[in-house]
């Protein structure tokens, strides 16, 4: 908007340029009225020139002058709005007739964008005029930032501002103390007892502690704890603000959560003390942690330490580590899994419906997986099994539909029921073969109505429950068969617990086959020369 006022005492047109980018600007045209000199004999008053003025003047971004008839287009100088950089914050001047101002970290060129980008924040008119002729953006965090100042009249100013902030440096070992570094531009610290959310009521709290920035000799300082759970504010000259909480999980262990980053460090030595899922000390932080960190010398992860972290996309695991117990995972967002050489077992459910999880790899030290560990991870693709694991679980990877290669080491010496039903071997009708499953050297599961059953010369093992619901009239079991995983030739009757009476298994004599079904007297069994069947 162009606003125009005649100066009729000096003879003087005021043109106020009002438009966007250059609010605050004016441009002042001297007409010197020499009227004396005029050849035409006409009388301008204030009200005239105004009439005049108003004809000539083109709202846009440009004032207009009449000089000897001819229009002179004359272009306004452009200045950016007052705006003031300071670490975590971006303060804005000059803001009486601002309507909103938005940001969203990321690029974004403009209002809708900026509306709907990343953590988005909006400030209305209503909320500004509380804060007088500027305002002060305080940013939660580094990175990018776009930001726009919607004026009543439908302007805008864009800025983009890269925020950086500082951090210090935390070390807690499983002791009585932690340590902060990278404080040479320190304002304050502060720290109390108890778990709070804000620099505010950590002030107000009861016993809490302050320490000047002025007073420290170096860029260190460390605080002695007792085994209570903390919290810390440390509060940079730039107006960063970083928050820590930080507590014990052990004898020797002690855990310290990040606030900025959304970071769970555990530090010092041996076993996680034992939990029942809500009395788990970071549980309140559960749903925002992204990763979670176990320094060397933490030996074993405890039930349910990090169940239902609904958050948590990276997990480092420790070289030192030799147990996951029970529960330990069940995150959605978790990616990948890397399990270290040391650890032994992995116990039931340790991982179970980690829905986003696509690799695993177990080290070498892996020997048995417990039941359900990966059962329902939908995405799982690609796993890695260690070379000296012998025992795969019941329904260890049970309805895990994306798994569709499997590869298993020689050391595999069990694979227990519904292991791997449900995945995508499994739902692959071109792995069945005569409505039989087969795992390289296993035989894994059978479908039902066999009739007469062949198992396929060359097969080692039989897995647990391999012919439940089978139906089967006679079945074959070549001499190759040398263990029969407990419950391996039970053909139950849909749910009914007895065994299928009539059915008939053919032996080989003196295979490991009959000695089996000897020991097992309520098996029924004839004899067969293999040369009949395998040829």
């Amino acid at each position: 908007m162009v606003l125009c006022y005649w100066n009729n005492k000096n003879c003087i047109l005021e043109v106020y340029q009002m438009k966007g980018f250059k609010r605050g600007l004016s441009l002042t045209l001297t007409i010197i009225m020499l009227l004396s000199s005029l050849s035409v004999n006409m009388t301008v008053n204030a009200d005239e020139a105004s009439e005049v003025i108003e004809e000539d003047v083109v709202i846009a971004e440009t004032a207009v002058q009449r000089e000897d008839d001819e229009i002179i287009d004359t272009e306004l100088p452009e200045a950016p709005s007052t705006v003031t950089e300071k670490g975590m914050q971006f303060k804005i001047d000059n803001l009486q007739d601002v309507k909103s101002i938005r940001y969203a970290y990321g690029e974004y060129d403009t209002e809708k964008d900026i509306k709907y980008g990343a953590d988005s924040v909006s400030h209305s008119a209503k909320n500004l005029r509380k804060r007088g002729d500027s305002c002060v953006l305080q940013f939660p965090k580094a990175g990018l930032v776009s930001i726009v100042v919607t004026y009543n009249d439908g302007t805008r100013d864009f800025y983009k501002y890269d925020v950086i902030k500082n951090s210090p440096t935390v070390t807690r070992d499983g002791g009585n103390s932690i340590t902060f570094g990278n404080l040479s531009d320190l304002k304050v610290l502060r720290y109390v007892k108890g778990e709070y959310e804000s620099s505010y009521d950590i002030k107000r709290a009861n016993g809490s502690v302050a320490v000047s920035g002025k007073t420290l000799n170096s860029d260190t300082y460390t605080v002695a704890l007792d085994r209570e759970t903390y919290t810390f504010c440390v509060q940079y000259n730039d107006e960063s603000y970083n928050y820590y909480v930080t507590g014990v999980c052990g004898d020797n262990l002690t855990w310290v959560y990040d606030m900025q980053t959304c970071t769970l460090t555990i530090s010092g030595e041996g076993e996680m003390d034992e939990y029942y899922y809500k009395d788990i000390p970071w549980y309140d932080y559960k749903m925002s942690i992204k990763t979670a960190t176990l320094e060397s010398g933490i030996t074993k992860i405890s039930r349910e330490a990090f169940y239902e972290c609904s958050s948590l996309v990276n997990v480092t695991l420790p070289s030192t580590l030799e147990i996951i117990d029970y529960c330990a995972f069940e995150c959605t967002a978790l990616t990948s899994i890397v399990i270290p050489e040391n650890v032994r077992i992995i116990k039931s459910s340790a991982f179970k419906k980690c829905e986003n999880l696509e690799s695993v790899i177990l080290g070498n030290g892996v020997e048995e997986i417990y039941n359900s560990v990966f059962e329902k991870c939908l995405n799982l693709k690609n796993v890695v099994f260690g070379n000296n694991i012998k025992l795969i679980g019941w329904e260890s990877f049970l309805d895990c539909t994306s798994l569709n290669d499997i590869d298993l080491p020689d050391s595999v010496v069990e694979i227990d029921a519904y292991a791997f039903s449900g995945t995508g071997y499994y739902n692959n009708q071109d792995n069945w073969e005569n409505k039989l499953l087969y795992l390289e050297e296993f035989l894994i599961d059978t479908k039902s109505y066999l009739g007469t059953c062949i198992i396929r010369d060359g097969i080692k093992t039989i897995a647990s429950c391999a012919f439940e619901y089978a139906f089967a009239d006679y079945i074959y079991i070549p001499e190759s068969v040398v263990h029969i995983v407990h419950g391996g030739l039970d053909v139950w009757n849909f749910g009914i617990t007895s065994i299928y009476d009539d059915v008939v298994f053919m032996v080989v004599k003196g295979s490991y086959a009959e000695q089996y079904i000897i020991e097992h007297t309520e098996y029924s069994y004839r004899y067969y020369e293999p040369s009949d069947i395998y040829g």
